[in-house]
């Protein structure tokens, strides 16, 4: 994956993600911390939370002693594409990889199968083959290991709980991921949920307990987001700055074509066409209601029994999907925060897990062929497909219903994936409708999300 081009690359002048990860080493290294979510914003600007900035400061560090040059200055390195940088920009994501999300996903897998080793190693081996993910980290350029990890980490920590004490460790993580990448916050209502029903349970019926148990959780989370702002935390304008970078109201309910409500119901009712501010105030109550089901849910099957420990896992991806189904300015790269979750049960569902990495690459498939690194995410997809074959057999006996649907649906959007340019480019559609094939496509997998929603749901219930 990492010898295919990346984003941006040789396409002057602002390039992709890979020039705007390097772009933002240089502005930590270079820029006074009051201005990194100042600098040049109609350039890459930092546009995620302070965490994501002190990573690429450390890792800027790193790249600086293999290739001075490209950490410089923010304006006299700008579009540096030389193999050496290429290689040492690599190696952070794999670094970061191996640091942060392979340990959180093993930590994950071992609190879910604990006395089983084949079913712990074949659900940590489709977290760390999950394809999106490879193919956006080592191919495309991000850095979404580190939040997905720290995420998953705090699931871990939850999956085994036994006290107060891990409670407030999964807080910590979780709110570690949130301030790294904003997108975490798919998760927010699954961990409020259990941890609210969690204190609930060990209060032992006694309202007085479970209210204080919720605010020291509270208090938890407020030190826990200071630390993670820093300096930002001291300086009201400085909190602004970032805060003002992180709400992108004025880009409308979505961009690119994605794969949710929105932009599959866009062509008949038009949101596009109603005010960024009334429609975001639609999207947060329209995903909040989505949420609820998971969290009740989760509130009700939430327990100490091996039978429960899939409870944390599902209801993430319940609400992860939630979000990308129906929250404001949602990005196809986002429905990776409900396919880590649904990875790590492979051995109990592995063909909807299957089925689901193959659409989450196969949905984002525009921007993995723009960025050309979709031959390798195809290949990423048919080896995370073996991995969970190979170590589920002997141990699936039968095939749920439900799943048998799932897989089938994603068989038929595959179909549907690779058929429709043909059909479509041979039909006489004109300049008119340049973008028919993009809206049908989001509708298709649009509707293949729901129904893994509805499966999701469906497995809480069980």
């Amino acid at each position: 994956m990492a010898s295919f081009p990346y984003s941006g690359q040789a396409t002057p002048p602002r390039f992709g993600d890979f020039e705007a990860q390097r772009n933002w080493m240089a502005i930590t290294l270079s820029v006074p911390i009051r201005l990194w979510y100042k600098f040049d914003l109609e350039y890459w600007g930092l546009d995620y939370p302070p965490l994501t900035a002190f990573h690429s400061y450390v890792c800027g560090l790193y790249v600086r002693v293999f290739v001075p040059d490209a950490m410089v200055s923010p304006i006299t390195s700008r579009g540096i594409e030389t193999e050496a940088l290429k290689t040492a920009m690599r190696t952070t994501v794999l670094f970061s990889d191996l640091a942060i999300f392979m340990p959180a996903a093993y930590a994950l897998a071992s609190a879910l199968y604990p006395s089983d080793t084949r079913k712990r190693l074949t659900s940590f081996a489709a977290m760390a083959l999950q394809p999106l993910l490879v193919a956006i980290d080592h191919g495309h350029f991000q850095y979404n290991c580190v939040s997905v990890g720290l995420a998953t980490a705090a699931a871990a920590v939850l999956v085994r709980r036994r006290h107060f004490g891990n409670d407030v460790l999964s807080a910590i993580l979780y709110v570690a991921a949130i301030f790294h990448k904003h997108m975490a916050l798919y998760y927010a209502p699954a961990f409020f949920a259990i941890m609210l029903g969690d204190a609930v349970r060990d209060a032992n019926g006694s309202a007085k307990q479970s209210i204080l148990r919720v605010a020291r959780l509270g208090v938890v989370v407020i030190l826990a987001a200071a630390a993670c702002l820093g300096p930002f935390a001291l300086d009201v304008s400085l909190l602004r700055d970032v805060i003002d970078r992180l709400l992108p109201f004025g880009r409308g309910v979505y961009e690119d074509y994605v794969s949710n409500f929105w932009c599959a119901t866009n062509p008949v009712l038009r949101w596009k066409t109603y005010d960024a501010t009334i429609m975001s105030k639609v999207c947060a109550v329209a995903t909040v209601v989505a949420c609820i089901p998971a969290g009740v849910l989760s509130g009700c099957k939430r327990g100490t029994g091996s039978d429960s420990r899939a409870v944390v896992p599902l209801t993430l991806a319940g609400t992860a999907l939630s979000f990308f189904l129906f929250a404001f300015q949602v990005h196809e790269k986002g429905v990776l925060y409900a396919a880590m979750p649904i990875a790590a049960l492979a051995p109990d569902a592995p063909l909807a897990s299957i089925g689901f990495g193959a659409a989450s690459v196969l949905s984002c498939r525009d921007l993995l062929v723009r960025d050309g690194v979709f031959p390798p995410a195809v290949l990423a997809v048919i080896v995370y497909a073996c991995a969970i074959m190979s170590g589920c057999k002997g141990v699936c006996t039968r095939v749920r219903r439900a799943e048998a649907v799932v897989i089938s649906a994603c068989l038929a959007m595959v179909g549907a994936t690779f058929t429709l340019p043909l059909v479509l480019g041979a039909a006489p559609l004109g300049p008119r409708y340049p973008y028919v094939y993009a809206a049908i496509d989001a509708a298709l997998y649009f509707t293949f999300y729901a129904c893994a929603w509805l499966y999701v749901l469906r497995l809480l219930i069980q």
